[in-house]
């Protein structure tokens, strides 16, 4: 006797095909409705209308067709019970070992403005519904398939852990299309599906447990190659990812040196470091790789607060490149791709445990709705997706302005790094990478001070005192940092490693001499914090505007001759 199959189906795509395979492996396939018209032709005996199998005909203008006895009998009935087959045969019905069902489009009817009332209702699901249902409770002897890219496995041989997997597929497309439904009658509801891909040891602090890594409707688009992933890890990854993604559309390789969710370095592979900068940074030889140049410059933005960082790429990682992250103490990368001597040389680290995460670089967040969890209650906005591209920066307010690519790039890497650092914030730019970051100040003159004195640093660093210094012997890199930053800080003349000179001072002088770029996430409230700008270099500003003392601060802007560009858009992050 042949297996019997009851196919229902609102898409069918692959129809024609998967019948004929049913056909050919001895199915009786049941059907109704439009699913029946489709396929009926296929077969003259081996394809029968609900009508024929059940004996009742479909009522109410095919609103009832599937909800009878006969049918649900078939399905729930289990096999290893005489009770069961007993009453089945009192039915005249039989046993139905795969039920193929997917529902109604109700969600892409009512995704269309012109749809009514009348639409969605007649595309609510009743038959449909209770077939999946009744299949998936009784999974251990029936197939449900709901999916179409599942159809190939009408065919294996039943295994329960392999109906299973179908069952809680079809549990899945219920479960979402009655949410569907519940929101589009009750648009105060709103249902947030997740899947747990990974658990973690601990979440913020080792007392929060219950800690997991979990995607929205299962799009999952990390990769974990190597390492345990951690709360803070994750957190960092995602804001790193999304930053270099967003300043690698200006066509380089983008770097970003991650630290407790907020950037220590950001930088493009523009161009070569030249001998002097490479030397002061306690690197050796020539860099080749743009990704290597981009990921160099990003760490050595900020080397003291860049130690133990997370580290974001824009880019394939190629062995130069790996080489060089294999030389600084770091907890992970996330990157879209690894050439294979670089993922075998980054596994080394951290005893085997350094943390490898690629992510799909195809994955938007365009369109998305943010949720936060926080006090027992949630957030939501749509996620910031705007990015001020250097040809967005055209509202030039002050009597200075710039067409310049090189100021203009910068001033895009400023403010794209500004989105993804706590408010409130300031970033300082040149050449091509982030030389300064203030972050989370409660006045943003602090913010100014916090990054211009870490701009400042940077350049310190490149003092010919310090590129002469004489480290004592077996020094590691970070200790060598922490060497130079010291003496830095205490502004030292001479200590046993470093003499300053004339040409110290001329280095410091030509700090003026640069166009050092600045970008505010928000407006300044006064002009204060121009004045601090000004004395750390700054020649030109990117800030949103729309501050009451907007006028102040263009006019001690023109004062010292300094651009500024207004952008409209604020750059908060919290």
């Amino acid at each position: 006797m042949n297996k019997l199959a009851l196919i229902s189906v609102s898409n069918k795509i692959g129809l024609i095909e998967l019948t004929t395979n049913l056909l050919k492996n001895n199915y009786t396939i049941i059907s109704t409705g439009g699913t029946y018209k489709q396929i009926q032709n296929l077969s003259d005996t081996n394809i029968i209308n609900i009508e024929s199998f059940t004996g009742f005909p479909e009522i109410l203008n095919g609103r009832v067709k599937t909800l009878n006895p006969v049918i649900l009998g078939g399905i729930l009935a289990k096999r290893d019970s005489a009770a069961h087959l007993s009453d089945l045969q009192k039915i005249k019905s039989a046993y139905i070992d795969l039920v193929i069902v997917n529902l109604y489009p109700f969600q892409e009817i009512v995704s269309k403005q012109d749809h009514t009332l009348d639409d969605a209702i007649e595309n609510i699901d009743i038959g449909g519904v209770t077939l999946i249902r009744a299949a998936c409770k009784n999974y251990k002897f029936v197939k449900i398939i709901t999916d179409p890219n599942d159809y190939q496995l009408c065919f294996s041989e039943q295994d329960t852990n392999n109906n299973l997997y179908l069952a809680r597929k079809g549990w899945d497309h219920i479960a979402n299309y009655d949410i569907s439904i519940s929101e589009y009658f009750n648009p105060n509801k709103k249902y947030r599906n997740y899947n747990t891909e990974l658990q973690l040891k601990y979440g913020c602090n080792p007392n929060q447990n219950n800690a997991n890594l979990m995607s929205i409707n299962g799009n999952n688009p990390l990769k974990i190659i190597n390492g345990k992933p951690g709360y803070i890890n994750l957190l960092d990854a995602f804001s790193s990812w999304q930053l270099v993604k967003e300043i690698g559309t200006c066509g380089y390789p983008a770097a970003a040196s991650f630290k407790h969710t907020a950037p220590a370095g950001v930088a493009i592979g523009k161009n070569q470091i030249d001998e002097n900068l490479m030397h002061s940074w306690n690197i050796n030889g020539k860099i080749n790789s743009k990704t290597a140049i981009a990921f160099m410059r990003a760490r050595q933005a900020d080397p003291l607060s860049s130690f133990g960082d997370f580290v974001a790429i824009s880019t394939r990682i190629d062995k130069e490149t790996a080489l060089l992250i294999k030389k600084e103490v770091s907890d992970g990368i996330i990157a879209p791709s690894f050439d294979d001597d670089a993922l075998e040389i980054l596994k080394q680290k951290k005893n085997g445990n350094y943390l490898i995460i690629q992510v799909d670089e195809n994955y938007s967040t365009e369109d998305m709705t943010e949720y936060r969890e926080l006090f027992g209650m949630t957030l939501s906005q749509k996620t910031h997706n705007i990015i001020v591209k250097p040809d967005d920066m055209t509202n030039w307010v002050t009597s200075i302005s710039t067409d310049d690519h090189n100021i203009l790039l910068d001033l895009f890497i400023a403010n794209c790094t500004l989105k993804y650092t706590p408010s409130n914030s300031i970033v300082y730019a040149y050449d091509g990478q982030v030389i300064g970051v203030g972050a989370g100040q409660q006045n943003r003159v602090d913010c100014v001070k916090l990054a211009g004195n870490k701009a400042i640093n940077w350049w310190k660093r490149q003092s010919p005192c310090i590129s002469n210094g004489k480290f004592p012997e077996n020094s590691k890199r970070q200790e060598k940092v922490n060497m130079v930053m010291n003496f830095i800080n205490k502004n030292l003349d001479k200590n046993e490693i470093f003499t300053k000179t004339e040409n110290d001072e001329i280095h410091m002088k030509n700090l003026n001499n640069n166009n050092i770029v600045l970008a505010s996430d928000a407006f300044f409230p006064f002009s204060d914090n121009i004045d601090e700008a000004q004395t750390r270099g700054v020649k030109y500003i990117i800030q949103p505007g729309g501050s009451v003392s907007d006028e102040c601060v263009i006019n001690k802007c023109n004062d010292y001759n300094i651009g500024m560009c207004f952008t409209g858009v604020r750059m908060f992050y919290h």
